[in-house]
């Protein structure tokens, strides 16, 4: 597993998006948002623990959700 560290307002992927890698939250938050720029409603947060990213992993297709 590789460290990485992303600067505020981050995206990390956008609906549509390949499904290239899972995330393991060591810090900070990260919000599930509404639209494809991460400015919609705020739908969901993940926080130090959670993983994110794995469901396009495992069932093989392409992002449905926007994580800023």
């Amino acid at each position: 597993m590789t460290e990485l560290t992303f600067a505020a307002g981050h995206v990390f992927f956008r609906p549509g998006d390949p499904g290239e890698r899972a995330y393991l939250v060591h810090a900070g938050r990260v919000e599930l948002t509404g639209g494809p720029d991460g400015r919609g409603p705020r739908t969901g947060v993940y926080g130090p623990g959670d993983v994110f990213g794995e469901m396009s992993l495992m069932t093989n297709s392409r992002r449905t959700a926007t994580l800023v």
